[in-house]
């Protein structure tokens, strides 16, 4: 049964996420100008873009959880009450387009993860005419992808995870207090 327990779980653990996610942006930020700025050479600077990119990313995302997260948590746990059916008017489309937009985010961070692999393992030989060098800038920047890539898939499964338990719960109140899913 899905009670008001389960959405300020919920709704905690987002605003945790987002703490979390405001932290390892700030990491990333930090390891991403350290790399800029330890050696000059195109490995490094390569190597210091996807951190410091995916740094103010995860810092912008998880400032906008941990901002709504406490506004949200109160108005479905009123709803929950006082208006159930917001919960399957408002809440549920706004779930199922979080699930979308969790499900592109995960597709694209595959793509990153692929071209990381490329970058790293195979394109960074860069021929001009009849002469070939290494691009330790395309090492540098495929090392880091693949790895920036994984963490941020590992990140996106647990989110989803969490988001599909809460979907379902909704559903599931949303059928027993008679205003079935659509």
């Amino acid at each position: 049964m899905f009670e008001k327990k389960d959405i300020e779980k919920y709704y905690v653990a987002e605003k945790s996420a987002g703490k979390n996610y405001i932290i390892f942006g700030l990491v990333g930020v930090v390891v991403g100008t350290v790399l800029f700025f330890i050696e000059r050479n195109s490995f490094y600077f390569g190597a210091s873009l996807p951190p410091l990119l995916l740094g103010l990313y995860l810092m912008y995302s998880g400032y906008n959880a941990f901002k709504k997260s406490d506004e949200r948590r109160k108005r479905n746990v009123y709803d929950y009450d006082m208006n159930p059916q917001n919960l399957r008017n408002k809440e549920l489309p706004r779930m199922m387009k979080v699930l979308k937009v969790r499900k592109s985010n995960l597709w694209a961070l595959v793509f990153l993860l692929v071209f990381g692999i490329a970058l790293y393992f195979r394109f960074y030989v860069v021929c001009e005419g009849d002469a070939c060098r290494f691009s330790f800038f395309r090492k540098g920047l495929g090392l880091t992808l693949m790895i920036i890539s994984l963490l941020a898939l590992l990140i996106n499964y647990l989110d989803e995870k969490r988001v599909k338990e809460y979907v379902k719960g909704l559903k599931v109140f949303s059928t027993l207090t008679g205003y079935p899913v659509k």
